[in-house]
């Protein structure tokens, strides 16, 4: 039997908020979101869940300035759909700078684009035009 928490507040430590729940049963699945608002738990049997949902529900949690607890029953899949739209929404890996710009051998490091050979004939074209005007 499986558990939806909602209303989780931080700061509080991942291993704690796990422990409201073992303390009811032996727990096959706990999961958090990203954000550590919401989490899904997964008993070994329906009466630990029942019990932990009885506990738990509308509890203050962490004390002394948490939001009250709602706990509600779940299944599986949704957790599962849970899971996979967190990950959907974490940001991408990071790109290191070389992957994207070249760089200068020289110290401290220059990155730079190149630009294509129509794009460097427009910068001097308007750098020619620029100083023809202001000789005048």
């Amino acid at each position: 039997a499986s558990l939806h928490v909602l209303h989780f507040k931080r700061p509080f430590v991942l291993a704690a908020a796990k422990e409201l729940f073992t303390a009811h049963g032996p727990v096959r699945t706990f999961w958090m979101n990203h954000n550590r608002s919401e989490a899904f738990v997964e008993f070994e049997s329906v009466e630990d869940a029942s019990a932990a949902r009885a506990a738990i529900d509308g509890l203050l949690w962490p004390q002394p300035d948490g939001n009250k607890l709602v706990v509600n029953f779940s299944a599986s899949s949704v957790m599962e759909s849970h899971q996979s739209a967190d990950k959907k929404k974490r940001a991408p890996e990071a790109v290191r700078l070389e992957e994207v710009f070249r760089k200068t051998a020289a110290s401290p490091a220059i990155y730079w684009l190149p630009v294509s050979e129509e794009r460097a004939a427009q910068n001097r074209s308007r750098r020619n035009d620029w100083e023809r005007t202001r000789r005048r």
